[in-house]
Protein backbone atom coordinates (compact mmCIF):
# COMPACT_ATOMS: atom_id res chain seq x y z
CA UNK A 1 0.00 0.00 0.00
CA UNK A 2 1.28 3.21 -1.15
CA UNK A 3 1.04 5.78 2.05
CA UNK A 4 1.71 9.67 2.43
CA UNK A 5 2.17 10.44 6.07
CA UNK A 6 0.67 13.98 7.61
CA UNK A 7 2.66 13.97 10.68
CA UNK A 8 2.73 16.52 13.52
CA UNK A 9 6.63 15.28 14.28
CA UNK A 10 6.35 14.45 18.14
CA UNK A 11 7.44 11.66 19.52
CA UNK A 12 4.49 9.10 18.63
CA UNK A 13 4.37 10.47 15.20
CA UNK A 14 8.40 9.24 15.12
CA UNK A 15 7.22 5.91 16.15
CA UNK A 16 4.35 6.15 13.24
CA UNK A 17 7.21 6.85 10.77
CA UNK A 18 9.66 4.66 12.12
CA UNK A 19 6.58 2.01 11.98
CA UNK A 20 5.62 2.62 8.41
CA UNK A 21 9.12 2.34 7.17
CA UNK A 22 9.57 -0.94 9.20
CA UNK A 23 6.62 -2.80 7.36
CA UNK A 24 6.67 -4.97 4.02
CA UNK A 25 3.42 -3.75 2.64
CA UNK A 26 4.04 -0.10 3.46
CA UNK A 27 5.64 2.00 0.27
CA UNK A 28 5.79 5.71 1.91
CA UNK A 29 6.14 8.07 -0.72
CA UNK A 30 6.45 11.15 1.43
CA UNK A 31 5.73 12.82 4.61
CA UNK A 32 3.82 16.25 4.46
CA UNK A 33 3.56 17.78 7.78
CA UNK A 34 1.24 20.22 9.83
CA UNK A 35 1.53 22.05 13.15
CA UNK A 36 0.21 20.06 16.35
CA UNK A 37 2.94 19.13 18.69
CA UNK A 38 5.26 21.40 17.52
CA UNK A 39 5.41 23.75 14.94
CA UNK A 40 5.16 23.06 11.56
CA UNK A 41 8.84 24.02 10.58
CA UNK A 42 9.84 21.60 13.58
CA UNK A 43 7.60 19.24 12.75
CA UNK A 44 9.27 19.61 8.90
CA UNK A 45 12.81 19.46 10.69
CA UNK A 46 11.97 15.86 12.56
CA UNK A 47 10.38 14.20 10.22
CA UNK A 48 13.49 14.89 7.80
CA UNK A 49 15.85 14.16 11.05
CA UNK A 50 13.90 10.43 11.93
CA UNK A 51 14.15 9.40 7.88
CA UNK A 52 18.19 10.06 8.31
CA UNK A 53 18.56 8.22 11.53
CA UNK A 54 16.79 4.91 9.86
CA UNK A 55 18.46 5.23 6.41
CA UNK A 56 15.39 6.60 4.64
CA UNK A 57 17.00 10.00 2.97
CA UNK A 58 15.06 8.90 -0.02
CA UNK A 59 11.94 9.73 1.28
CA UNK A 60 10.97 13.55 0.84
CA UNK A 61 9.27 15.71 3.74
CA UNK A 62 6.98 18.71 2.85
CA UNK A 63 6.10 21.88 4.75
CA UNK A 64 2.23 22.27 4.64
CA UNK A 65 -0.20 24.35 7.18
CA UNK A 66 1.01 26.49 9.35
CA UNK A 67 -1.85 27.25 11.16
CA UNK A 68 -5.86 26.62 11.48
CA UNK A 69 -8.04 27.47 8.57
CA UNK A 70 -9.74 30.56 10.35
CA UNK A 71 -6.23 31.74 11.36
CA UNK A 72 -3.87 34.53 10.39
CA UNK A 73 -1.55 33.99 12.66
CA UNK A 74 1.57 30.98 12.58
CA UNK A 75 0.35 28.47 15.41
CA UNK A 76 2.97 27.99 18.36
CA UNK A 77 3.19 24.89 20.62
CA UNK A 78 0.75 25.12 23.10
CA UNK A 79 2.13 23.95 26.75
CA UNK A 80 0.79 20.46 26.91
CA UNK A 81 2.21 19.22 23.76
CA UNK A 82 5.64 20.76 24.90
CA UNK A 83 5.26 18.80 28.34
CA UNK A 84 4.42 15.55 26.10
CA UNK A 85 6.87 15.72 23.15
CA UNK A 86 9.41 18.61 24.37
CA UNK A 87 9.76 21.81 23.09
CA UNK A 88 11.35 20.32 19.94
CA UNK A 89 9.22 17.33 20.12
CA UNK A 90 11.63 14.72 20.22
CA UNK A 91 12.22 14.63 24.18
CA UNK A 92 14.95 17.62 23.39
CA UNK A 93 16.96 14.87 21.48
CA UNK A 94 18.99 16.68 19.16
CA UNK A 95 18.85 14.66 15.98
CA UNK A 96 20.85 15.49 12.53
CA UNK A 97 18.57 17.09 9.77
CA UNK A 98 18.51 14.76 6.54
CA UNK A 99 18.87 16.17 3.01
CA UNK A 100 15.04 15.56 1.95
CA UNK A 101 13.28 18.61 2.54
CA UNK A 102 11.75 19.17 -0.54
CA UNK A 103 10.63 22.99 -1.65
CA UNK A 104 7.25 21.61 -3.11
CA UNK A 105 4.26 22.63 -1.07
CA UNK A 106 2.95 19.96 0.48
CA UNK A 107 -0.57 20.59 -0.58
CA UNK A 108 0.60 19.82 -3.99
CA UNK A 109 2.49 17.22 -3.37
CA UNK A 110 -0.76 15.52 -2.18
CA UNK A 111 -3.05 16.36 -4.76
CA UNK A 112 -0.61 15.18 -7.23
CA UNK A 113 0.28 11.80 -5.82
CA UNK A 114 -3.86 11.45 -6.03
CA UNK A 115 -4.17 12.31 -9.29
CA UNK A 116 -1.39 9.94 -10.18
CA UNK A 117 -2.31 6.54 -7.78
CA UNK A 118 -5.07 6.85 -7.15
CA UNK A 119 -7.31 3.96 -5.31
CA UNK A 120 -3.19 2.46 -4.62
CA UNK A 121 -2.56 5.25 -2.38
CA UNK A 122 -4.03 6.08 1.27
CA UNK A 123 -3.37 9.48 3.09
CA UNK A 124 -2.70 8.75 6.88
CA UNK A 125 -3.13 11.94 9.07
CA UNK A 126 -1.75 12.24 12.62
CA UNK A 127 -1.76 15.84 13.26
CA UNK A 128 -4.94 18.44 12.46
CA UNK A 129 -6.77 17.74 9.62
CA UNK A 130 -6.00 21.48 7.90
CA UNK A 131 -3.57 19.90 5.25
CA UNK A 132 -6.16 17.22 3.78
CA UNK A 133 -9.01 20.18 4.65
CA UNK A 134 -6.84 22.17 1.97
CA UNK A 135 -5.95 19.59 -0.52
CA UNK A 136 -9.83 18.84 -0.89
CA UNK A 137 -10.49 22.34 -1.30
CA UNK A 138 -7.67 23.00 -3.95
CA UNK A 139 -8.86 19.97 -5.84
CA UNK A 140 -11.81 17.83 -4.36
CA UNK A 141 -11.92 15.23 -7.95
CA UNK A 142 -8.42 14.95 -7.64
CA UNK A 143 -8.46 13.70 -3.64
CA UNK A 144 -11.67 11.55 -4.57
CA UNK A 145 -9.35 9.19 -6.13
CA UNK A 146 -7.76 8.34 -3.06
CA UNK A 147 -8.16 4.74 -1.31
CA UNK A 148 -8.96 6.67 1.77
CA UNK A 149 -7.81 8.64 4.58
CA UNK A 150 -7.26 7.29 8.03
CA UNK A 151 -7.00 9.77 10.82
CA UNK A 152 -5.59 9.63 14.30
CA UNK A 153 -7.52 12.10 16.04
CA UNK A 154 -10.99 12.77 18.04
CA UNK A 155 -13.10 11.04 20.81
CA UNK A 156 -16.44 9.82 20.30
CA UNK A 157 -17.39 7.47 23.29
CA UNK A 158 -14.35 8.23 25.47
CA UNK A 159 -13.20 11.95 27.61
CA UNK A 160 -11.31 13.78 25.41
CA UNK A 161 -8.13 14.92 26.40
CA UNK A 162 -7.30 18.41 26.03
CA UNK A 163 -11.03 19.25 27.51
CA UNK A 164 -13.22 16.87 29.00
CA UNK A 165 -14.88 16.33 25.01
CA UNK A 166 -11.80 16.69 22.76
CA UNK A 167 -9.04 15.14 21.68
CA UNK A 168 -5.84 17.52 20.49
CA UNK A 169 -5.67 16.80 17.28
CA UNK A 170 -9.42 17.26 16.03
CA UNK A 171 -9.13 20.24 18.44
CA UNK A 172 -6.90 22.21 16.67
CA UNK A 173 -8.82 22.87 13.66
CA UNK A 174 -12.50 21.68 14.02
CA UNK A 175 -13.33 23.96 10.88
CA UNK A 176 -11.04 21.44 9.30
CA UNK A 177 -12.53 18.69 10.12
CA UNK A 178 -15.85 19.27 9.09
CA UNK A 179 -14.74 20.11 5.60
CA UNK A 180 -13.13 16.29 5.48
CA UNK A 181 -16.35 14.79 7.31
CA UNK A 182 -18.28 16.44 4.48
CA UNK A 183 -15.98 15.62 1.37
CA UNK A 184 -17.43 12.31 0.89
CA UNK A 185 -14.05 10.63 0.50
CA UNK A 186 -13.66 7.18 2.64
CA UNK A 187 -12.47 8.20 6.06
CA UNK A 188 -11.67 6.02 9.02
CA UNK A 189 -11.14 7.93 12.30
CA UNK A 190 -8.87 5.99 14.82
CA UNK A 191 -9.07 7.97 18.23
CA UNK A 192 -8.46 7.94 21.83
CA UNK A 193 -11.55 5.40 22.23
CA UNK A 194 -8.99 2.63 20.76
CA UNK A 195 -5.63 4.20 20.98
CA UNK A 196 -5.66 4.35 24.73
CA UNK A 197 -6.10 0.80 24.45
CA UNK A 198 -2.42 0.49 22.98
CA UNK A 199 0.11 0.72 25.45
CA UNK A 200 4.13 0.66 24.88
CA UNK A 201 5.53 -0.14 28.42
CA UNK A 202 8.91 0.30 29.69
CA UNK A 203 9.79 -3.69 29.03
CA UNK A 204 9.10 -2.70 25.53
CA UNK A 205 11.83 -0.94 24.86
CA UNK A 206 14.13 -2.02 27.51
CA UNK A 207 16.18 -3.56 24.38
CA UNK A 208 16.52 -0.40 22.56
CA UNK A 209 18.78 1.61 25.47
CA UNK A 210 21.96 -0.19 24.20
CA UNK A 211 20.99 -0.76 20.44
CA UNK A 212 21.80 0.69 17.08
CA UNK A 213 22.21 4.30 16.82
CA UNK A 214 18.70 5.23 15.86
CA UNK A 215 17.20 2.47 19.25
CA UNK A 216 19.10 4.04 21.32
CA UNK A 217 17.70 7.52 20.42
CA UNK A 218 14.36 6.17 20.22
CA UNK A 219 15.32 4.78 23.26
CA UNK A 220 15.79 8.36 25.03
CA UNK A 221 12.81 10.35 23.54
CA UNK A 222 10.08 7.16 24.43
CA UNK A 223 11.47 7.37 27.70
CA UNK A 224 10.68 10.81 27.85
CA UNK A 225 7.00 10.06 26.87
CA UNK A 226 6.86 7.94 29.38
CA UNK A 227 7.69 10.13 32.29
CA UNK A 228 5.43 12.79 30.78
CA UNK A 229 2.46 9.95 30.53
CA UNK A 230 3.53 8.70 34.33
CA UNK A 231 3.00 12.58 35.24
CA UNK A 232 -0.60 12.76 33.82
CA UNK A 233 -1.62 9.88 33.30
CA UNK A 234 -2.39 7.53 36.72
CA UNK A 235 -4.25 5.02 35.30
CA UNK A 236 -2.38 4.08 32.75
CA UNK A 237 1.25 2.02 33.06
CA UNK A 238 3.09 2.87 29.66
CA UNK A 239 2.37 5.64 26.74
CA UNK A 240 -0.55 5.49 24.07
CA UNK A 241 0.44 4.15 20.67
CA UNK A 242 -1.62 6.33 18.93
CA UNK A 243 -0.16 7.29 15.37
CA UNK A 244 1.48 3.83 15.10
CA UNK A 245 -2.09 2.29 15.36
CA UNK A 246 -3.66 4.93 12.62
CA UNK A 247 -0.95 3.87 10.25
CA UNK A 248 -1.36 0.05 10.80
CA UNK A 249 -4.93 0.44 10.46
CA UNK A 250 -4.08 2.11 6.73
CA UNK A 251 -2.49 -0.51 5.91
CA UNK A 252 -4.49 -3.87 7.85
CA UNK A 253 -8.26 -2.23 8.62
CA UNK A 254 -8.37 -5.38 10.44
CA UNK A 255 -6.60 -3.94 13.52
CA UNK A 256 -9.52 -2.45 14.81
CA UNK A 257 -13.64 -3.09 14.52
CA UNK A 258 -15.87 -0.42 14.77
CA UNK A 259 -18.90 1.53 13.22
CA UNK A 260 -20.24 3.54 10.90
CA UNK A 261 -21.34 7.35 11.37
CA UNK A 262 -22.01 10.92 10.19
CA UNK A 263 -19.48 12.86 12.25
CA UNK A 264 -19.39 16.83 12.59
CA UNK A 265 -17.14 18.36 14.79
CA UNK A 266 -18.32 21.21 17.28
CA UNK A 267 -16.96 24.78 16.59
CA UNK A 268 -18.39 26.60 19.68
CA UNK A 269 -16.10 27.57 22.20
CA UNK A 270 -17.07 25.50 24.92
CA UNK A 271 -17.39 22.32 22.67
CA UNK A 272 -14.73 23.22 20.72
CA UNK A 273 -13.53 19.56 18.18
CA UNK A 274 -16.04 17.90 20.26
CA UNK A 275 -17.12 15.07 17.50
CA UNK A 276 -20.47 13.91 17.42
CA UNK A 277 -23.22 12.49 14.99
CA UNK A 278 -24.35 14.55 12.94
CA UNK A 279 -27.99 14.36 13.45
CA UNK A 280 -28.79 17.15 10.98
CA UNK A 281 -27.69 15.17 8.11
CA UNK A 282 -28.83 12.07 8.89
CA UNK A 283 -32.05 13.58 9.27
CA UNK A 284 -31.63 15.01 5.79
CA UNK A 285 -30.68 11.56 4.32
CA UNK A 286 -26.85 11.87 3.99
CA UNK A 287 -25.56 8.58 4.68
CA UNK A 288 -22.92 7.76 7.59
CA UNK A 289 -19.60 8.16 6.02
CA UNK A 290 -16.95 7.40 8.78
CA UNK A 291 -15.32 4.71 10.17
CA UNK A 292 -15.18 4.82 14.21
CA UNK A 293 -12.46 2.53 15.37
CA UNK A 294 -13.55 1.39 18.58
CA UNK A 295 -12.31 -2.38 19.47
CA UNK A 296 -8.57 -3.51 19.46
CA UNK A 297 -6.66 -6.69 20.26
CA UNK A 298 -3.96 -5.06 22.77
CA UNK A 299 -1.70 -7.31 23.00
CA UNK A 300 -1.34 -8.96 19.80
CA UNK A 301 -0.97 -5.18 18.39
CA UNK A 302 1.97 -4.43 20.99
CA UNK A 303 3.17 -7.08 19.90
CA UNK A 304 3.12 -6.52 15.85
CA UNK A 305 4.37 -3.22 16.31
CA UNK A 306 7.16 -3.81 18.35
CA UNK A 307 8.22 -6.52 16.00
CA UNK A 308 7.56 -3.96 12.68
CA UNK A 309 9.67 -0.95 14.62
CA UNK A 310 12.55 -3.15 15.30
CA UNK A 311 13.06 -3.60 11.78
CA UNK A 312 13.60 -0.21 10.96
CA UNK A 313 15.13 0.72 13.92
CA UNK A 314 17.58 -1.76 13.92
CA UNK A 315 19.24 -1.30 10.00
Amino acid sequence: MKLILDLDTGIDDAMALAYAVGHPDAEVLGVTSVFGNVETEQAVKNASAILKLIGREDIPVFKGATHKLTDTEDYVQEEASGIFHGRNGLGNIDLEQGNNISDEDAIDFIIESAKKYGDELTFVTTGPLTNAALAIQKDPEAMKKLHGIVSMGGALTVPGNVSIVAEANFNKDAEADNIVFDSGLPLTMVGLDVTLQTLLTEKGIAPWENGTEAEQAFFKFVTYYFKAYDGNYDELAGCALHDPLAVSVALDPDWVKGDTFRLRALTDDEQYGRIVQNLPALAEGKEENVRVALHVDPEAYNKHFLETINRALQK
